[in-house]
């Protein structure tokens, strides 16, 4: 079973789900967030019932291992997938994809809990870094276990970096707009 969640991934302006409208008249061209999340709801749910034992982490892993790039369509061409550093592909669009309940439901079915998530610190630095105009700079932090859990090994899914800068007078150039 396919599930197309109706964001910018439509092909054309004619496409969309079949409900009923506010005025209770039969429309087509339902789509966007409105008819995602609860098509993605309905999904999540179906794992669910496959597997009560699912966490919040082990549905986030579903999503991800079981979307399919289903094609997507990006009008403008800028949005382009990449490799990420677990090796999936990834697009800033339309994320990882499209869900498969099929699938997401067949392997949720076998599914072995992730481990519990632990909250790492990689390291502080407090001092001067001088930045030469013009001119990358970089700066290591290094991280050798997590303060939840000393025993185990680092392996980041996530990551958040959180920059201080004291300055009179300092420009952030974007490469795009968002």
């Amino acid at each position: 079973m396919w599930l197309m969640l109706h964001e910018v991934a439509r092909l054309s302006l004619d496409t969309g789900v079949g409900t009923i409208d506010l005025y209770g008249n039969c429309t087509l061209h339902h789509s966007g967030t409105s008819a995602a999340a609860p098509e993605a709801a309905g999904v999540l749910a179906l794992a669910l019932e496959a597997n009560p034992e699912l966490t919040w982490r082990d549905m986030q892993h579903l999503i991800v291992h079981t979307s399919k790039r289903n094609h997507l369509y990006d009008r403008e061409g800028t949005h382009n997938s990449t490799i990420n550093g677990a090796g999936l592909e990834f697009n800033h669009l339309f994320g990882y994809g499209v869900l498969d309940a099929g699938d997401m439901v067949r392997i949720a079915k076998l599914w072995t809990t992730v481990p519990e998530r632990f909250h790492c610190i990689a390291g502080f630095f407090s001092g001067r870094k001088v930045v030469a105009v013009g001119k990358p700079s970089q700066l290591e932090l290094f991280a050798e276990s997590c303060r939840d859990n000393p025993e185990s090994q680092v392996r980041i899914v996530r990551r958040q970096i959180m920059v201080l800068l004291t300055w009179s007078n300092i420009t952030f150039h974007l490469p795009y707009l968002f």
